[in-house]
């Protein structure tokens, strides 16, 4: 029997241009993102990579570019059935520090 679906998110996390927890994963889960939203504030675009768990490890899940001033949402569409993070937390690493990013999904 697999263990049941349980809804989570993190709160808004400013990432910065080293490795920031996005997302902490309960240990022995996995956790799927269903959605997940990029705000850049700053006035120059900005690049977010996510990666399950250490960016060194270079499991890079997600690589997307925020233009300035702008919110980019991924979802159901762009993100299909989710994406796994089994091996660590979610981490973001920006090319500057400043976007803000909201992760929602389920652990499982």
């Amino acid at each position: 029997m697999q263990a049941p679906k349980i809804p989570k998110a993190s709160n808004a996390v400013t990432v910065t241009d080293s490795d920031t927890t996005i997302y902490k994963v309960t240990s022995g889960r996995t956790f799927t993102a269903k959605s997940v939203i990029l705000t850049n504030p700053l006035t120059s675009e900005a690049r977010v990579m996510i990666y399950d768990g250490a960016s060194s490890d270079g499991r890079k899940k997600l690589d997307v570019i925020v233009g300035a001033g702008e919110t980019f949402a991924l979802g159901r569409e762009e993100l299909y059935e989710g994406v796994e993070f089994k091996y660590g937390d979610v981490i973001g690493v920006g090319s500057v520090s400043g976007v803000v990013v909201t992760i929602i999904g389920e652990e499982q």
